[in-house]
């Protein structure tokens, strides 16, 4: 049987139209399926890779502020005066006593952190507004660190005067064998408007 030269054409067709559907089928789209998983994995390793950097920059900056912090309050810490009651007693009446009536200091029981010791110190004293005013620049201000954590004023005499109430916390650097100090009895109890340091009289 003699093929037309049209039938040729045409067989030809066919048979390159089955080449290329067999490499399609079984080469083309299994390597395209292979590219783009590889193309995937690549992504993935460039955004694993990119979350790596960033989470290493995020842990340095986070170890520079931890630095920072742990030189901040070592140097906070090491500006701490020692633990002084007594002169801390002193500081206040010199601080009261021209800016007011001092109606009593009273001391709360010391709390000894790790690397503090924080103090309670409850203040009443009668006063104004502008001798208030004073009053708290110079705690602000004072050689020892404190920290007002409550205040209260009540008018009197009509508004020319006012009541105040302070409650305080006052820091201390902790010395070796601090649990076990013990100020003498006047540390004890409330401080009055008069002399701090007067002994009690003895009732019979």
């Amino acid at each position: 049987m003699v093929l037309t030269k049209r039938e040729r054409g045409f067989i030809a067709l066919l048979a390159i139209v089955l080449i290329f559907s067999i490499y399609y089928v079984y080469f083309y789209i299994p390597l395209q399926k292979q590219i783009d998983a590889m193309s995937a994995e690549i992504k993935t390793g460039e955004t694993t890779l990119e979350l790596k950097k960033t989470r290493d920059k995020e842990i340095e900056l986070l170890k520079e502020e931890l630095q920072m912090l742990m030189e901040r309050t070592t140097e906070l810490r090491n500006s701490l005066p020692p633990s002084d009651e007594p002169g801390l007693l002193i500081h206040l009446y010199h601080i009261t006593t021209p800016l007011g009536t001092r109606e009593y200091i009273e001391f709360g029981d010391a709390e000894i952190q790790t690397e503090f010791i924080v103090l309670p110190v409850y203040i009443s004293v009668k006063t104004d507004y502008a001798r208030l005013k004073e009053m708290l620049r110079l705690l602000e201000n004072s050689s020892y660190r404190n920290r007002i954590e409550d205040l209260s004023v009540q008018m009197s005499d009509g508004g020319n005067s006012i009541y105040v109430n302070m409650a305080l916390n006052f820091f201390f650097k902790p010395e070796p064998g601090s649990q076990n100090i013990r100020y003498p009895s006047f540390m004890d109890g409330g401080f009055g408007k008069d002399n701090p340091f007067e002994v009690p009289a003895v009732e019979n």
